[in-house]
């Protein structure tokens, strides 16, 4: 499936236009798993930096075994495979 997160996944009628054109099941994104500001920024306005941040408050032990995976060439070699699954 398919999570639509930012502003404009606040737009009427976009999750019913993600599915017409994606042919796959699709949501609104809300930020999961807080605390302090959940009310704050419990919109998908803010879904992905709150994800991007909780994502690096995980990972900032990276060993060094791990460095490779997270260099920009492996980065954008992963992008890449995720778009050519998903169309």
């Amino acid at each position: 499936g398919v999570v639509l997160t930012g502003g404009t996944a606040l737009t009427q009628g976009i999750v019913e236009l993600a599915v017409d054109l994606l042919e796959k099941p699709v949501r609104v994104g809300y930020p999961d798993g807080i605390s302090g500001l959940a009310d704050v920024v419990d919109s998908p306005e803010y879904a992905t930096g709150v994800g991007l941040l909780m994502y690096g408050s995980r990972r900032q032990y990276v060993t060094e075994e791990h460095e490779d995976a997270l260099s920009v060439k492996a980065l954008f070699s992963k992008v890449k495979q995720w778009f050519q699954d998903l169309f």
